[in-house]
């Protein structure tokens, strides 16, 4: 008699503990493939502007993970690799910014969070599509858009820990009893953007490059961009004095395009990563043909201050001729308009 009833509550535990890890297997993969529940509302809410969409739907794949991994503190869940959704809110057929649906585990359950991302991949906005915790209220989105919005991935890091587990100290007392879900937020907001970046990379780069031109030439209906040719015909030997050896561009990330509207060309884009006194980043550079720099977009990972003061003081600045350069951002400048005008390759 013993022994049955010994049995039957073993059986019974077994039971209990099959449907209690299907049941989370369950959410688990369920979270994983979040969607927006109603996008035209979504998009309508989180950019006003925007008068049109279009839906991207690709594979996060191992090596958009191994990427993330490479760039976070933590990164994917296995479950969060295969077939997702991104947004890209549009107002005259320009690229505003993105909409991305995830969902995070919490003590309250599975919580739904729609994202908003700007072209330069910073976070816009956010509201929770579902969350069964109190917490989850105007009152903490409000709060806690305060302290990220118009943030990259280096800066929402800052907000956090090294290893990425718990909040830094000074947010840490900020947010008392709500400090779990406003890390799970902020986690939430990094994978978002980094899996943007990793999982849409020629779509979300091509919609960045237009923004730039739009905020640059707003009065431009349509512009366009046209790739080109990367074959360099000559090259130029830089004067010793202008090249420091803790200043750089990258030769081989450099990408150009003609600006066109219609089909007269209004002026050059040109994106690269550079690496200055141990600090590397990518810039979107826009220049007319006498050399003015006329915009000139800092893109993450950010420079320290300084640096960053130093490259945007050349908007409007003339960087036709390397004999005009002087300081290791007016180099930087200089190389990228004769790559993009002379088709020239500096060294």
């Amino acid at each position: 008699m013993t022994s049955q009833s010994s049995l039957g509550r073993a059986t019974l535990l077994t039971r209990s503990v099959s449907v209690l890890l299907m049941a989370l297997l369950s959410i688990n993969a369920w979270a994983a493939y979040c969607s927006l529940r109603d996008p035209v509302m979504a998009i309508r809410t989180l950019y006003p502007q925007s008068n049109q969409y279009r839906s991207l739907v690709k594979t996060i794949t191992t090596e958009a993970r191994t990427n993330i991994a490479q760039r976070l503190p933590f990164t994917l869940h296995f479950n969060e690799i295969g077939r997702h959704t991104l947004y890209v809110a549009k107002q005259k057929n320009t690229p505003v910014g993105f909409v991305h649906a995830r969902s995070e585990l919490s003590e309250w359950g599975v919580i739904e969070i729609a994202w908003a991302i700007t072209p330069d991949f910073k976070v816009h906005d956010f509201y929770f599509q579902r969350c069964r915790s109190p917490a989850c209220n105007e009152r903490l989105r409000t709060r806690l858009l305060v302290d990220i919005k118009n943030k990259s991935v280096g800066e929402l890091l800052l907000m956090l820990s090294t290893d990425g587990k718990s909040l830094a100290p000074e947010y840490f007392d900020d947010y008392q009893n709500d400090n779990d879900l406003v890390l799970s937020l902020i986690r939430s907001s990094l994978k978002t953007i980094a899996a943007t970046e990793f999982g849409w990379f020629e779509e979300v780069r091509s919609a960045r490059r237009l923004n730039v031109v739009v905020k640059h030439f707003p009065q431009i209906v349509a512009p366009r961009l046209e790739p080109l040719n990367s074959d360099k015909k000559a090259t130029y030997r830089m004067p010793r004095a202008l090249a420091p050896s803790y200043s750089y561009v990258d030769q081989s990330s450099i990408q150009a395009f003609r600006v066109l509207d219609k089909s007269k060309e209004i002026a050059r884009l040109v994106e690269a990563r550079w690496v200055i006194e141990n600090q590397t980043g990518e810039f979107s550079w826009l220049f007319n043909q006498a050399g003015e720099v006329l915009a000139l977009t800092q893109h993450d990972p950010m420079p320290s201050d300084d640096v960053s003061q130093s490259f945007s003081g050349l908007r409007g600045r003339d960087l036709s001729s390397m004999e005009n350069c002087a300081t290791a951002a007016e180099v930087s400048g200089g190389t990228l308009f004769l790559n993009a005008y002379k088709n020239v390759e500096v060294y």
